[in-house]
C-alpha cells in the first residue's frame, strides 16, 4: 500500500468487527458515559448533561452494544470513562455494573472508573465495589478552592479529602488522584500545596496533566479573547517540581503524565500506549481492531440510532454510521513507536517488532539518531527511549515517526 494511500470510510459493505471469525478476544474494554453535572471549561471530550431520560437511552444502546460484541471480549481490563461515570443515577449505575458483569470476566484483572468527588456516597461506592470495580480514578485536579471554580470544577477541595476517605473505608486499595497543573494564574506555590495535599493521602497512582487549550472548549475561547498566552517557563518549573517531589515520595514516573507506585501502574492505559487491540463501547468512544481505528458518532442520539438500526449477523457486525480510519501497517507501526515513546521505560527492539512486526532499528534508524543529536533520546542496550528532557517534549518526538505516513 503507498503510504500516502489513506481511506476513511462509513462503515457498510464489507464487515468491519467480524463476529466467531478465527481471531484473539479483545483484552481491553472502554465504556464512554457521556454526561456530566456541568461541563468544566477546558473538556472537550464528549458529554452533556444528564437527564433520567437521556441515561435510559444511553443504558438501552450501551446494553445492546455489549451484547453484540461480547463473543469478541475477554478483557483483562476494563475502564469506565466519560463525562462522569459516577453521575449516574443509583439504579443507572446498578444497571452499568450489571451489563459489565455479563461479559465473560474470567481474565480480568483491572477494572477502573472515572469519579467525581461531588457525585460519589456510600450508595454508589458500594455499587462500584460490588461491580468488580477494583480502581479508582478520581479527578482531584487542584486543592485550591479558587482554582477549581476557575477550571469549573463542581467539587471543593474538602470534598476530594472526604471523598478519597470513603473509598478507603469501602475497601478501595488501588485509587489515583488526578491533578491540573499551568493553570491560568497558576502560581508555583499553588502547585506545591495541591502536591502536598495529594502526597498526604498517599495514592497508590497520579496522574499529572499539564492544562491545553483544546477547540471549541470555554477556555481557549477566553484565552483568544483576552490575549491570554501560556507561560512555558513556569509550567516547565512546575514540571520539573512535580518530577522532584514526587520521586521523593517513591511516585515513579513511567509515562509522561503518570506515576505509581511500584505495580500500581495502569495497565488499560499502559495496553494503548504499546498498541494492543480495545474495544470503546458508548457515544464517541473509538476502538481499534485487527488495524484499524473506528469511532462511534459523538452525539448521544446519534449513537443510540446507530446502535438500534444495526443488526448483527454471522457474517459480521457494522455499526451503522460506525466511522473507521484505516491506514497501512508500517503506518500504524510509525505511531505506535510514538506513542509508546511516552513511557519511560522506552521501546525495546524485540518488543517493539513483537507488537508490531515491523523492526524499530531498521524503519526508523534516522529519526532515533536525530532525537539522539538534539538531546532528547538515547539508545541503551537492544532499544531506545527518550531522556528526562526529550519526554517533556514527547508530542515532538513522535510527529519523526508519524511523518512516515507521507512517504511514498
Amino acid at each position: 500500500m503507498n503510504m500516502k494511500e489513506r481511506s476513511t470510510f462509513r462503515s457498510g459493505g464489507s464487515p468491519l468487527f467480524v463476529l466467531g471469525q478465527e481471531r484473539s478476544p479483545v483484552a481491553h474494554l472502554y465504556i464512554h458515559v457521556p454526561f456530566c453535572v456541568r461541563k468544566c471549561v477546558y473538556c472537550a471530550f464528549a458529554s452533556r448533561p444528564i437527564t433520567p431520560e437521556a441515561e435510559n437511552i444511553y443504558l438501552d444502546a450501551l446494553e445492546k452494544e455489549l451484547r453484540a460484541v461480547r463473543s469478541r471480549l475477554l478483557p483483562r481490563t476494563v475502564f469506565i470513562g466519560g463525562g462522569t461515570p459516577s453521575c449516574l443515577s443509583i439504579a443507572g449505575l446498578e444497571r452499568l455494573m450489571g451489563l459489565v458483569q455479563g461479559l465473560d470476566l474470567s481474565r480480568l484483572e483491572e477494572f477502573s472508573v472515572e469519579m467525581n468527588p461531588a457525585t460519589v456516597d456510600q450508595s454508589k461506592a458500594r455499587i462500584f465495589k460490588t461491580g468488580g470495580v477494583n480502581r479508582v480514578s478520581l479527578g482531584a485536579q487542584s486543592f485550591n478552592n479558587d482554582i477549581l471554580k476557575q477550571l469549573g470544577r463542581i467539587h471543593t477541595a474538602a470534598q476530594v479529602t472526604e471523598t478519597y476517605d470513603l473509598l478507603r473505608s469501602e475497601g478501595f486499595e488501588h485509587i489515583s488522584l488526578d491533578i491540573i497543573f499551568a493553570v491560568p494564574g497558576q502560581t508555583l506555590d499553588d502547585l506545591n500545596t495541591t502536591l502536598e495535599a495529594l502526597i498526604a493521602l498517599r495514592s497508590e497512582h497520579l496522574s499529572c496533566y499539564e492544562m491545553t487549550y483544546e477547540e471549541g472548549t470555554p477556555l481557549t475561547a477566553w484565552a483568544r479573547r483576552t490575549g491570554f498566552r501560556p507561560d512555558e517557563a513556569l509550567s516547565c518549573r512546575m514540571y520539573d517540581t512535580l518530577l522532584e517531589r514526587l520521586e521523593q515520595e517513591g511516585l515513579v514516573r513511567y509515562e509522561i503524565s503518570n506515576f505509581a507506585r511500584p505495580g500500581r501502574e495502569c495497565m488499560h492505559n499502559i495496553a494503548y500506549w504499546r498498541g494492543a487491540d480495545y474495544y470503546g463501547a458508548g457515544p464517541a468512544a473509538c476502538s481499534l481492531l485487527d488495524g484499524v481505528r473506528y469511532s462511534h458518532p459523538r452525539d448521544l442520539t446519534d449513537y443510540s440510532r446507530s446502535i438500534c438500526a444495526t443488526q448483527p449477523n454471522k457474517s459480521g457486525l457494522c455499526w451503522e454510521g460506525w466511522e473507521a480510519d484505516q491506514i497501512s501497517p508500517l503506518a500504524r507501526a510509525g505511531e505506535i513507536a510514538g506513542v509508546g515513546l511516552r513511557m519511560s521505560r522506552g521501546w525495546r527492539f524485540d518488543e517493539f517488532y513483537q507488537a508490531t512486526g515491523f523492526r524499530l532499528e531498521e524503519q526508523w534508524p534516522e529519526e532515533m539518531e536525530k532525537i539522539y543529536l538534539r538531546g532528547d533520546g538515547e539508545f541503551f542496550e537492544g532499544g531506545f527511549r527518550l531522556n528526562r528532557k526529550g519526554l517533556r517534549f514527547a508530542d515532538l518526538a513522535a510527529e519523526e515517526f508519524i511523518k512516515l505516513e507521507e512517504r511514498d
